[in-house]
């Protein structure tokens, strides 16, 4: 796969998260989709304080399954691709 020891214990303790090349390598060596590796995104955001954060009428942390998946992904883009996506949400946010 081309990735240090390092990076996996990295993986394995929370501090930091495959990008997208990575996790499509993963999925494929186990015979996984990538959406199976957040089933239990919960466990890896303990003690987040954000997820203890109302937002809306729900709590961070009661988001769906497809929820967690979509921000998942999003923290795997660059730096310059998550600001096209939040002009986006916001344009059709302030659009309805």
């Amino acid at each position: 796969m081309g990735t240090n020891r390092t990076t996996y214990t990295k993986w394995e303790s929370g501090d930091s998260l495959p990008n997208a090349i990575q996790l499509s390598k993963l999925a494929s060596i186990y015979g996984k989709r990538i959406d199976d590796f957040y089933i239990d995104y919960d466990s890896l955001m303990v003690g987040n304080s954000l997820f203890d954060k109302p937002c809306g009428n729900t709590f961070i942390s009661d988001l769906t399954k497809q929820e967690k998946v979509m921000l998942a992904k999003y923290r795997m883009l660059s730096d310059s691709d998550k600001e096209r996506i939040n002009n986006l949400i916001e344009e059709l946010r302030t659009k309805n």
